[in-house]
């Protein structure tokens, strides 16, 4: 995939183009691709659904300024990556550790804190597996 997505930017001629600052959402034709990508392991997003990012910081940062306000909860893991802290912190969110059981996150605990707490907005869990 890489080898034909590189055979086919030195044929399009236009490397250049690559070395100016890109559309903010990413360059068009790489958000099709990335969406043709998706839609192959049934996921169906648009190009317009989908932002390039420049990294892992920059896509928590984005998602967190789209997505959350000041005040808001987090229910994290115990073990929380600490670009993600730092970026709580700057956005003045408040984390709450959940336990964590041998197969994910601790759910009853989740639930004893949900109702004391508004807003939920949902559940992500990195598998370590």
């Amino acid at each position: 995939m890489l080898r034909d997505a590189l055979r086919q930017l030195s044929a399009a001629g236009d490397i250049e183009s690559h070395l100016r600052y890109q559309p903010h959402a990413g360059r068009l034709g790489e958000r099709e691709m990335m969406a043709g990508h998706f839609c192959r392991h049934g996921f169906r997003p648009t190009a317009d659904n989908l932002l390039i990012v420049n990294g892992a910081q920059h896509g928590l940062t984005v998602t967190v300024m789209g997505l959350l306000r000041p005040g808001d909860v987090v229910a994290v893991d115990a073990l929380t990556y600490s670009g993600f802290k730092a970026l709580a912190e700057l956005y003045h969110l408040e984390l709450i550790a959940i336990p964590s059981l041998a197969d994910g996150p601790d759910l009853a605990a989740l639930r004893q804190i949900c109702p004391k707490k508004t807003r939920p907005g949902g559940l992500r869990h990195a598998d370590a597996a």
